[in-house]
């Protein structure tokens, strides 16, 4: 999150820059975060915080834009692969966690219909 960005907008930007999809912000999920010790190149310990957000695709194309970032590449993976051989992030592992608990069953595409609350759409974590 840039300095002067409203959490949001970073998870608009963020979710651009690493999967190449326009999103629309939704509720929070959950929260991660995690510590470390003081480096070279700073005497204090640091303190990652993550926000995970629901978010509904509303435009782009599957593929990451960073230039130089953290980002290799971006995939759909099913839900029912997980968890993944190679190696994923702490903060993944949350969000499948929380998908798995999701009260609308076939995430991400959401069931519609008279006895559901949910309707059809694509979603992705942040």
């Amino acid at each position: 999150m840039e300095f002067d960005e409203a959490i949001e907008d970073a998870v608009v930007r963020e979710a651009y820059e690493e999967t190449g999809y326009a999103v629309r912000v939704g509720p929070l999920l959950a929260t991660h975060h995690f510590t470390g010790p003081a480096s070279r190149r700073s005497s204090r310990p640091f303190r990652s915080q993550r926000l995970l957000f629901e978010a509904t695709i509303v435009g782009g194309r599957l593929g990451t834009t960073e230039q130089d970032g953290t980002t290799d590449f971006a995939r759909w993976v099913p839900l029912a692969s997980f968890p993944l051989a190679e190696c994923t992030a702490d903060v993944v592992d949350l969000a499948v966690e929380r998908v798995r608990m999701s009260p609308c069953p076939g995430w991400p595409w959401k069931r519609s219909g008279p006895r559901s609350r949910c309707g059809w759409r694509p979603r992705i974590w942040s």
